[in-house]
């Protein structure tokens, strides 16, 4: 783990990622959810949809997101 002050933004491989809801303005049951993952010096991103929050679908796509990737993942946040 690092932190942010020790991430090298002009190297590729320090992801941002976020996860997004898409409930429609009402989070009762359950409803896709938008993984999106960018890498800050290049720009480069990648997008998966996700079934739920449950941390076997995100970690899924981050493993899928890991082997797409043209650069070794170096960190997240």
């Amino acid at each position: 783990m690092r932190t942010f002050a020790q991430w090298d933004h002009s190297r590729a491989g320090f992801l941002e990622i976020d996860l997004v809801g898409h409930e429609g303005g009402d989070p009762r049951g359950e409803f896709a959810y938008t993984l999106c993952a960018t890498d800050v010096a290049s720009g480069w991103t990648e997008v998966r949809v996700v079934r739920n929050r449950a941390r076997r679908w995100t970690h899924e796509a981050l493993k899928e997101i890991r082997r797409q990737l043209p650069f070794a993942l170096l960190g997240l946040d």
